[in-house]
């Protein structure tokens, strides 16, 4: 949400701006891409990824979504970008046999789509590595999350990372494990000199941003290898992510269900909201609000309690996450609808 307009992207590459105030279609663009990312907004440009094997970053004028360039990647291009100084910082994928592209963070020129450098999670070529997490900067250092390589023993795969911004490695801290899948999907939430992110084994960390020490790790309650993989939020005082699935969905275990949790800043859990369905999202917060979709609904819950304040029925599930900004609450789901709903301070 910028300048009056809501930008969004579906899977199928239609990207559209819609008026903030009636959901009216400025522009509608059909990319071809398949856009598993929110885009992401700076200087006037738009940015939309293709989650595909030889994938595409493109960027796209906000005014009238004219496709100013598009940079091939030969991964795909899953992560939210993050944009300082004029270089776009964004995660490519490589990941699982049989493809193993050679994936991880390039920097991109801003205004052009030119290449700056490539960091790659595996040093061997055609033995994949990726970051399909949202990519986070705080002044001249990066942090985001990495999947698996295709060859064992690779400290930076499976793994929360920092590279300063001419893409040299500071730290990797890996959240491996030899029986579940560990990838850490979600991004890494900057709060406070640390850095907190969650890996797919179930587990939330939390870093010193420095040097990469564990402070923490507390285990979310989801199903080993099938934890959450949305960004963790909080306010400075509750962290809330998801604990994804609660079981293992390709066994007959039960429900796969799954579950939100609030944390407090020595990762101590202090509540939890159950779901009927997966949950994956990350959780949009204002004014000790916590705004998700969860079971086919948006909620409202207590920051500090996690108690329901309010619920609106969405038809159907939603993948993505919410958005919050000072005109309102906005979500998307898996219809293809959007949703615009005002804050409680908005109508006093």
């Amino acid at each position: 949400m910028a300048g009056g307009r809501v930008y969004v992207a579906s899977l199928h590459g239609d990207v559209r701006a819609l008026d903030v105030r009636t959901g009216a279609v400025v522009w509608r663009v059909a990319t071809g891409e398949l856009v598993a990312m929110t885009p992401a907004l700076a200087d006037g440009l738009l940015f939309v990824g293709d989650h595909r094997s030889g994938g595409d970053l493109i960027a796209l004028d906000v005014r009238d979504g004219r496709i100013l360039w598009r940079t091939p990647f030969a991964g795909g291009v899953r992560s939210e970008p993050a944009i300082a100084k004029s270089v776009v910082y964004i995660g490519e994928t490589g990941g699982d046999p049989p493809p193993c592209h050679q994936g991880g963070v390039r920097a991109l020129r801003e205004r052009t789509g030119a290449l700056l450098w490539r960091w790659n999670v595996d040093d061997h070529e055609h033995e994949g590595g990726s970051v399909w997490s949202p990519v986070s900067v705080e002044g001249d250092r990066l942090f985001f999350g990495t999947g698996n390589a295709c060859e064992s023993g690779i400290d930076a795969a499976d793994a929360i990372v920092s590279l300063d911004a001419s893409g040299k490695r500071q730290w990797a801290v890996s959240t491996a494990d030899s029986i579940v899948d560990s990838d850490v999907g979600g991004g890494t939430l900057l709060v406070h000199d640390e850095a907190i992110a969650e890996s797919k084994n179930g587990t939330l960390y939390d870093l010193d941003r420095d040097s990469g020490r564990i402070i923490w790790a507390t285990p979310l309650g989801g199903a080993p290898g099938y934890g959450g993989f949305g960004s963790p939020s909080t306010d400075g005082t509750t962290i809330v992510a998801s604990a994804g699935f609660a079981t293992d969905p390709t066994r007959a275990h039960g429900p796969p269900g799954g579950s939100l949790v609030g944390l407090d800043r020595r990762g101590r859990i202090v509540w939890r909201v159950h779901a009927n369905e997966p949950v994956s999202g990350s959780v949009a917060i204002a004014s000790g609000v916590a705004y998700t979709p969860l079971d086919a609904k948006f909620v409202a819950l207590d920051l500090r309690t996690g108690a329901q304040l309010w619920s609106y029925p969405a038809g159907q599930a939603s993948y993505s996450s919410p958005a919050v900004v000072p005109s309102g609450v906005y979500f998307a789901n898996e219809a293809g609808e959007v949703f615009a709903f005002s804050l409680p301070e908005n109508r006093r």
